[in-house]
């Protein structure tokens, strides 16, 4: 047999053998001499020596991919690429990470393709046998790529919450404007209406849930809005008539803010009814820092505090039996906040934070001042204590369910300087007692629940929102021991009031106060420049009940051809509550003889 017939017959058998034809290779191999049998088995050994070396040759390549922050992006799809063509693909999951099995030794190129406001990536890799782990970390798409400078015909939103009557402050704009003591209710309750507000005054609402204030420091704010979707009926404030705030959320790299506010009177001018120039101070600490909480990038946190020490004068100028007094007397003011807030992402579509917030206020010899004597004063102290159970729950691409629990415990006393009879000389001096003692406390629990569902052309929302859920208890022991009036001097000398005046019956009220509200709202898109909004909303609380307290509210608006115009209308009905100090007020009136 000629070299060539046995390399032809050689390369026959070996192609039987790789496809399986196992018996008649065998069958073959017997009629043949000894030296080409020896031969064919070990070029056989040989390929099959060379297919198990690539076999083992493969391993497993993985990574994670993280924002220019640290944070995780899921769904990037990853593309290895061999020579220029694409060998092998993976999809980042929930926590940014993406696996590849089974891939060969050698030069590879990894590629990212721009999507989502981030840059293309690419990268050389080279793959031996061990397993290779990749941080990939991207980068944002340069300014150029991403601002467009040419008219858009969209550029005018036709949302409800887009209004561009709307007052908007982000936390950059509230760093450079100088707010008085950091106080931005007080700095932006001049641009609310006066007609939408309430008898409960200003309406505040942190992160969809009204409170009495902001419950975080400053620095804690990423933005404030006034007039932001005025008829929504998830609220029962039109837009003027309230201030809603959102606070920063917590971030994967640390990021913190410190404050320091510093003030004193040495160059004030000096008061003209005081002996000496009174001393005053404030100081101002206030600060907050966000950040991871733990190593597996779904954990965050919030941590902000502010204290603020006013350490005020009051000056006295009072003409008494003893004759002229006058006296400077301390009335400081000392506020302590602290908030903590911790989130966590279960998966992409559930989110849940915890959030506790405490506020302390702590005044001293309150009303001190001109003809009020310092015994006449008043020590208050006002503590609150929060916490905060938020849950966001993706349950479909169109469907998404919020929750938020609130749990408020007040502590309030008020507490006379000196435990006497109240002394008032008309137009001379007022001293004894105060005659103000009065404890107040509140637990509360607060319900917001909203479930929206888009599907077409229409966003509906509908849901509950339950304010007040509380019970009170108020102590009133103001002017138990009596005041006394005199018309002048002389008759305060003499022992001759003009009036007496003393309360009596029960000063102790107990009593829940509780608000329902619930809602439905439609949001349609009915052509692409017009877009109506229609809903109702019913409010109850538990003293002035009236059933039919249903608060229809709508809202429309249209773009003009140009595309530059929008034209925005609405009307909706709106009810106030009474609040409780009405309420115990008609139930529980104050007799005085």
């Amino acid at each position: 047999m000629t070299h060539r017939a046995v390399l032809a017959q050689c390369a026959t058998e070996i192609h039987s053998i790789l496809s399986g034809e196992i018996q008649t290779v065998l069958f073959r191999l017997v009629s043949m001499n000894a030296k080409v049998l020896i031969r064919r088995f070990l070029l056989v050994g040989c390929l099959h020596v060379c297919c198990a070396a690539g076999a083992f040759a493969q391993t497993m390549l993985s990574g994670r991919i993280t924002d220019p922050d640290g944070a995780i992006v899921p769904g990037i799809k990853i593309a290895i690429l061999k020579s220029g063509r694409q060998t092998w693909t993976a999809l980042s999951d929930e926590a940014g990470v993406f696996r590849l099995s089974n891939v060969n030794a050698g030069g590879y190129s990894l590629h990212i393709e721009a999507a989502n406001g981030f840059a293309s990536y690419d990268r050389a890799i080279t793959v031996g046998n061990a397993p290779l782990n990749i941080q990939v970390q991207l980068k944002l798409e340069s300014v150029a790529q991403e601002v467009v400078v040419a008219p858009e015909p969209e550029a005018i939103s036709l949302d409800v919450g887009n209004n561009r009557d709307q007052i908007k402050a982000n936390a950059s704009m509230l760093e450079k404007v100088p707010v008085f003591d950091q106080d931005y209710i007080a700095a932006l309750t001049p641009f609310l209406d006066q007609n939408s507000l309430g008898t409960g005054g200003v309406v505040i609402v942190v992160d969809g849930v009204e409170r009495k204030g902001t419950g975080v420091s400053a620095s804690a704010i990423a933005e404030v809005r006034i007039n932001s979707d005025p008829y929504n009926v998830e609220l029962r404030q039109p837009g003027r008539g309230r201030i809603d705030i959102i606070t920063k959320p917590g971030t994967a790299r640390i990021h913190g803010t410190l404050n320091f506010t510093f003030r004193d009177s040495v160059t004030d001018a000096k008061n003209y009814f005081a002996d000496t120039r009174p001393f005053e101070q404030k100081r101002i600490y206030e600060g907050s820092i966000t950040g991871p909480g733990a190593r597996d990038g779904h954990t965050t946190f919030l941590l902000s505090g502010t204290r603020q020490e006013d350490n005020v004068q009051s000056v006295v100028h009072a003409v008494t039996a003893a004759g002229l007094v006058t006296a400077n007397v301390p009335t400081p003011i000392h506020n302590t906040e602290f908030a903590a807030r911790i989130s966590h992402d279960f998966s992409a579509a559930n989110r849940v934070s915890l959030q506790y917030n405490v506020t302390d206020t702590v005044t001293r010899n309150q009303g001190v001042g001109g003809v009020v004597l310092s015994s006449a004063g008043i020590n208050q102290q006002q503590q609150e204590d929060d916490v905060v159970f938020t849950q966001r729950i993706i349950i479909s691409p169109t469907l998404l369910n919020q929750m938020q629990l609130f749990f408020e415990k007040d502590y309030d006393p008020t507490r006379s300087v000196t435990d006497a009879p109240r002394i008032v000389v008309d137009g001379n001096f007022t001293g004894g007692g105060a005659q103000a003692d009065f404890f107040q406390t509140e637990n509360n629990l607060k319900i917001n629940d909203t479930v929206s569902w888009s599907r077409g052309r229409h966003y509906v929302s509908f849901g509950v929102n339950i304010p007040n859920l509380s019970r009170r208890a108020w102590e009133d022991r103001g002017n138990r021991l009596g005041t006394f009036n005199f018309a002048s001097v002389d008759s305060y000398r003499s022992n001759k009031p003009y009036s007496y005046t003393q309360q009596a019956g029960p000063g102790r009220a107990i009593f829940w106060m509780n608000e329902i509200g619930t809602f439905v709202q439609d949001q349609m898109q009915l052509k692409k420049n017009l877009q109506v909004s229609l809903g109702v909303r019913y409010d109850w609380q538990t003293y002035f009940k009236a059933w039919n307290d249903f608060g229809p509210r709508g809202s429309f608006a249209y773009r003009m051809n140009d595309r530059k115009t929008v034209v925005r209308g609405g009307a909706g009905v709106f009810f106030d509550r009474s609040g409780a100090a009405v309420s115990v007020t008609l139930k529980f009136p104050r007799f005085t003889v």
